[in-house]
Order: C-alpha cells, then structure tokens, then sequence
C-alpha cells in the first residue's frame, strides 16, 4: 500500500492515515491523559475506530482531497505521534477547523505548533480556506 502524504515539515510527516493504522490509534486512545478534556478519560474502543471513525476519515479523503485526518510521524524515525485533522467545521459552515491528538510522551517537543502551523498554511494555499479555528 503506498502512503499518501499530505505534507512534511522538518521533522514531521503527516499523511492519510489507513486500517492498518486502528491499533496505534487505539493505542493512543487509551492514555487517560491524552483522553482527558476529550471523554474524560475514557479509551476509544477499537470498534469505534475499525466500524465508524476511520471509513467517516477515508471518505472525508475521496470528497475533499485537501482535508482530513492525518497520521503524524516523525520524519527521522518514522514513529508515530498521533494525529491532526483539518476538516469542515461542524459549527460554522464555510470554515474549516484544526485539531490534533498526539501521544504524551510527544508533549512539549513542538510537534503540536509544528503540525498546526503547517496545515495552517496548508489550509490557506491549498485548501482555499476563509477561516480556521
């Protein structure tokens, strides 16, 4: 299968993300500090990720090629970090939105600033978007 990557920065790869990717998204999912503001802590369970979150993300994909969710890596190792979304605002129509999640132990490395900078840009020049929030 051939990854399709959506941008690199210096250190940083994101790209679509695949099945193949549930596990580590579980993985991810189930550190009660990474959940905390998001369910309060509560891991995300795998068939969640396998039957309703990654095909709503691969058809994002094949409607809007631009958008999504995105696999972060780290360029000089390949290990994976978490994920960032740029995607449709589900608040206000017309905008588009920026998030991310990515593993604890990536916490105050800059890979958040690094990621969300760039798919700003991304947003801007490629994506043709207004706004983000």
């Amino acid at each position: 299968m051939t990854l399709h990557i959506l941008l690199e920065t210096e250190r940083l790869r994101l790209r679509r993300l695949t099945p193949a990717d549930a596990d580590l998204l579980v993985e991810l999912d189930s550190d009660p500090q990474v959940m905390r503001y998001i369910t309060y802590g509560r891991p995300t369970p795998r068939t969640a990720y396998v039957e309703t979150y990654l095909p709503r993300w691969f058809a994002i994909y094949e409607a809007q090629a631009e958008l999504g969710y995105f696999g972060a890596e780290r360029r000089d190792t390949g290990g994976f970090l978490g994920w960032f979304h740029l995607r449709d605002d589900r608040i206000e129509p017309g905008y588009l939105e920026l998030g991310y999640r990515v593993r604890r132990a990536a916490w105050g490395h800059g890979y958040a600033t690094d990621g969300a900078r760039a798919l700003v840009t991304h947003g801007f020049t490629r994506a043709g978007a207004d706004r983000i929030s």
